[in-house]
């Protein structure tokens, strides 16, 4: 098994698996009866960019299997994005105690469980996490994943995990086919309805700094992320933001949530101009997705708004540090990943020398 752990877990994870693959041996002799399949589910608790990457998973999905009725069980916060595939049947609200930020209890989840033991035909699971892989076995007659993390004694069908670095999308994907469905790469997609657009765009006006105009050049800036690793300097956000106003003659629209206001804040009293919106934690997934929509162009570090950007059509930049953009990213069309040792090393010149390349504020 390709482990892809620390090392000092391998052995203990080699011990465990051996010892369930002796318990859990009769598994991997239940065959898949596709034509028998008509309730799926797929286990994605973890983050809005996760879901969003899991798009083309649900489209490949839906292809094979267009009358089965196919759920994803997700963390509330997840819904609204969630909602936007055009794949996805229905939607399952579950927050476990070991990958959750809303308030959530351990009998929560045992009632989950017991409310849904055994009812679906086919669990597909995507993060690899064994406590994730316990609930697949426990939810479904029949499971697949990644073994990658140890406990895969516990899936009917174990997926080889490529030693190749692949992109995320492709990742996902190569679980379909490890159980024999014919896949395609495809991008991530979402459609919003002209009412939503329209409706923002309004908004965005209204609260646009003097002197108003009915077509403003928007550029979407969001400078949080999943972790502080990923964030940029505040320094180097507001200078890049004067360049833009003044170089461009664009409007910056702040976005993010609550937590990010603060840095917000810091950026917009850097500034030299007031020629800003400030829509951190007044939109909801849903908004976010329309404000991007409004936009000519995303900035922002590897976080949702870049996976909502290339899932709208709309030219974005991504700042990474540690993930390589091959793998979360995009360097395709307008939609570019921008990476050095360090996204602290990324400088202004960096990102305005990729907006002049690619004439992303023409």
């Amino acid at each position: 098994m390709n482990y892809q752990v620390a090392n000092k877990f391998k052995l203990f994870l080699y011990a465990i698996d051996f010892v369930g693959s002796l318990f859990f041996f009769w598994k991997k002799f239940k065959k898949v009866h596709f034509e028998k399949i008509k309730k799926i589910a797929v286990i994605r608790l973890d983050h809005i960019g996760d879901c969003i990457l899991t798009f083309p998973f649900f489209d490949n999905l839906k292809r094979e299997f267009p009358n089965s009725e196919i759920s994803v069980i997700t963390r509330q916060s997840n819904k609204d994005i969630l909602e936007l595939s055009k794949s996805i049947d229905r939607i399952i609200t579950l927050n476990p105690p070991w990958f959750s930020r809303e308030k959530n209890k351990f009998s929560d989840l045992l009632k989950f469980i017991k409310l849904n033991y055994k009812k679906f035909d086919l669990v597909l699971e995507l993060h690899s996490d064994p406590r994730n892989i316990i609930l697949a076995s426990l939810i479904g007659k029949y499971s697949a994943g990644y073994g990658i993390r140890g406990f895969g004694f516990l899936f009917n069908r174990v997926v080889e995990y490529s030693e190749q670095k692949e992109h995320t999308i492709q990742r996902n994907l190569d679980v379909l086919a490890g159980i024999g469905i014919s896949v395609k790469f495809e991008y991530p997609n979402i459609t919003l309805k002209e009412k939503e657009i329209r409706e923002t765009k309004n908004l965005i006006i209204n609260n646009l700094p003097k002197p108003k105009t009915q077509n403003p050049k928007l550029v979407c800036i969001s400078p949080g992320a999943g972790r502080k690793d990923k964030y940029w300097l505040n320094e180097k956000w507001a200078e890049l933001c004067n360049k833009i106003v003044e170089d461009y003659g664009a409007t910056i629209v702040f976005t993010g949530d609550k937590k990010e206001e603060q840095n917000v804040a810091e950026i917009k009293s850097k500034m030299n101009s007031k020629k800003y919106i400030d829509l951190c934690s007044k939109t909801n997934l849903k908004q976010l997705c329309a404000v991007i929509k409004n936009c000519k162009l995303v900035i922002s570090p590897d976080s949702a708004p870049i996976h909502i950007a290339k899932a709208l059509s709309v030219p974005s930049i991504a700042l990474f540090n540690l993930e390589e953009p091959f793998i979360w990213g995009y360097n395709n069309g307008k939609n570019i990943s921008i990476f050095k040792n360090g996204i602290k090393n990324i400088d202004v010149e960096d990102v305005i020398s990729h907006i002049e390349k690619f004439k992303l504020l023409e």
